[in-house]
């Protein structure tokens, strides 16, 4: 038999062809008689106090089903620091971050109900680099981030905008630069990013008779998604289902976790009927940017 030539030669993805001709299903594509859909309202300041929120006109609007705000939903989630509250709880601590979700039976009776939610803020004061969130006099963003559940190598400071402190030490710097012929030195800033998949990140979960949740995801980390969905409410892991299916485009953006958790969240506040939630192209980047700002010397 015949070796195939694999090195050097341009091989078509097994998928490219129904890609390239519009056939291929990604999450927006599934649909079911019994769907709900939602949206998210999102914080228009970057860190602010939560006074009120009154979401009893969204509530009378046109195909609404259910409007959650923080409130609803104590807890945080994260991979390595559980830092997220699935929405917004006592204040914004980012431009962007949701705030209150509707779900109604359709995309535009959600989104139309967005603004009929009334929201006051008390905005505070923001913290523009990292340069100035480790300044003494700097705002906290996360008071008691100590208290927040977190991996052993992550060790929040308390008081402190650090969330972790890594010191890196390979090989001896001084005999490196005393070695070198040149030496240059430099401050870079970066600002933050995100990968911009041509599809946006989403989620739909529903909730069986049998207790079983069912989230189809644009995740690149499925089994990772399932076991921080056991730990952050107290479910079995064998009880979830993730499901991956093709992905216009990760690169690591849709690793982690993403809009698992407030999706399972929103199919749980409407009896466990199927919801789905897909990032607007806006939302996909200020909702979980894949990567922070940063300080470099």
């Amino acid at each position: 038999m015949e070796k195939r030539k694999f090195i050097g030669v341009s091989v078509p993805r097994k998928d490219g062809d129904d890609k390239v001709r519009g056939k291929l299903r990604y999450l927006d594509d599934r649909q079911s008689p019994d769907m709900l859909h939602a949206a998210v309202k999102t914080s228009p300041h970057a860190h602010a106090l939560i006074k009120k929120i009154n979401p009893k006109f969204a509530l009378k609007a046109t195909g609404v089903r259910a409007v959650l705000t923080g409130a609803d939903i104590p807890g945080n989630i994260g991979i390595y620091l559980g830092d997220k509250p699935p929405l917004a709880r006592n204040k914004v601590r980012h431009y962007g971050e949701p705030v209150a979700a509707v779900i109604a039976d359709s995309l535009g009776e959600a989104r139309a109900a967005l603004p009929l939610i009334e929201i006051e803020y008390e905005p505070l004061d923001v913290v523009r680099s990292p340069s100035e969130a480790l300044s003494k006099d700097a705002p906290l963003l996360h008071e008691e981030m100590e208290t927040y559940n977190h991996i052993p190598p992550i060790i929040p400071e308390p008081g402190s905008n650090v969330a972790n402190r890594t010191k890196i030490r390979k090989g001896n710097i001084e005999d490196g630069f005393q070695a070198s012929e040149t030496v240059f030195e430099d401050t870079f800033n970066f600002p933050p990013g995100d990968h911009v998949a041509m599809e946006t990140r989403a989620s739909t979960a529903e909730i069986l008779d049998n207790g079983q949740v069912v989230i189809h995801s644009t995740t690149q980390a499925p089994f990772i998604v399932r076991s921080l969905l056991g730990a952050a409410f107290n479910m079995p892991i064998g009880k979830i289902t993730v499901i991956t299916g093709p992905l216009g485009g990760g690169f690591g953006g849709k690793a982690g976790i993403q809009l698992e958790a407030l999706v399972y969240l929103l199919s749980k506040a409407v009896n466990g009927r199927p919801v789905k939630l897909v990032n607007s192209r806006e939302n996909d980047l200020v909702f979980r940017r894949a990567a922070p700002a940063s300080k470099r010397r």
